[in-house]
């Protein structure tokens, strides 16, 4: 949840308002979106959040972790900067190049299982 307010916080201090924010913590778009219950541990954040969409035409949306692969990647980056930072797709790990190229497009990304054949 504290990776959501300070990407939100990040966003509107950058004038980014009109956003859809793809997340794939079900626990935490079913609290934003009022479906489940904050542990109060988390209430602090969760005001913020709550104040930040109720001002601006932000949408919280759940999406599977395998559809989210270019943003953990982005993340994982992230997290091991002490500033904030910011990366273009060339600087991404190989293997996720293609995908958050295909991420740009709106073109869905396929995975391949490989399984026994029958």
């Amino acid at each position: 949840m504290k990776s959501l307010l300070l990407g939100l916080e990040f966003c509107v201090q950058q004038g980014l308002v009109l956003l859809e924010v793809e997340m794939d913590s079900k626990v935490v778009v079913d609290i934003i979106q009022n479906r489940s219950l904050c542990q109060w541990k988390l209430d602090s954040c969760y005001r913020k959040i709550m104040a930040i969409l109720s001002n601006h035409p932000i949408v919280i949306l759940h999406l599977f972790p395998e559809a989210n692969a270019v943003a953990d990647e982005l993340a994982k980056m992230g997290s091991s900067s002490r500033t904030l930072a910011t990366f273009k797709v060339a600087q991404l790990p190989q293997k996720r190049k293609n995908p958050a190229l295909l991420d740009a497009t709106k073109f869905p990304s396929i995975g391949l299982i490989c399984g026994t054949s029958l």
